[in-house]
C-alpha cells in the first residue's frame, strides 16, 4: 500500500530557485521557525559558560539610529553586551529571548566584533 504524499510546502523549490521559507514573504516567519523547518540541532557543547548579568543602560534604545533598527519591519532581537554584562536587549513582538534564531553565516562577522 503506498500512502499518498506532497512536498513539503516550506521546502519545496519556487521562486529563484528558493525553497518557499526564504522568499520574502515567507523569510521573516521562516527564520523565526527554521528548528523546526530544517533538519538542524542545537547542541551545547562548551563545558563552562560564561554567566551573563543585566545592567541595562536604557538611553540605549534611545538613540536614534537604534531606535531607527528597533522600528524596523524585518527585526528581530537586538541585544548590547560588553564583558559579562548585558548593556540592553529589545525583542520583536513576535520574537523573544527563549526562540532560537539562525545566525548562519554571520557567525564570522559577530565573531570579528566581538574579538577583534
Amino acid at each position: 500500500m503506498t500512502i499518498p504524499s506532497i512536498a513539503n510546502p516550506d521546502l519545496d523549490i519556487l521562486f529563484d530557485n528558493q525553497p518557499r521559507w526564504n522568499l520574502p514573504d515567507y523569510r521573516r516567519r521562516g527564520f523565526h521557525n527554521l528548528h523546526t523547518t530544517m533538519r538542524y540541532a542545537m547542541s551545547l557543547r562548551a563545558p563552562r559558560v560564561l554567566p551573563f548579568r543585566k545592567q541595562i543602560e536604557w538611553t540605549i534604545g534611545d538613540r536614534p539610529d537604534v531606535a531607527r533598527f528597533l522600528a524596523m519591519p524585518h527585526f528581530s532581537a537586538f541585544v548590547v553586551v560588553r564583558g559579562e554584562r548585558i548593556l540592553y536587549e529589545r525583542y520583536a513582538p513576535d520574537f523573544g529571548p527563549e526562540r532560537p534564531h539562525p545566525i548562519m553565516s554571520i557567525t564570522k562577522t559577530t565573531l570579528n566584533l566581538m574579538l577583534g
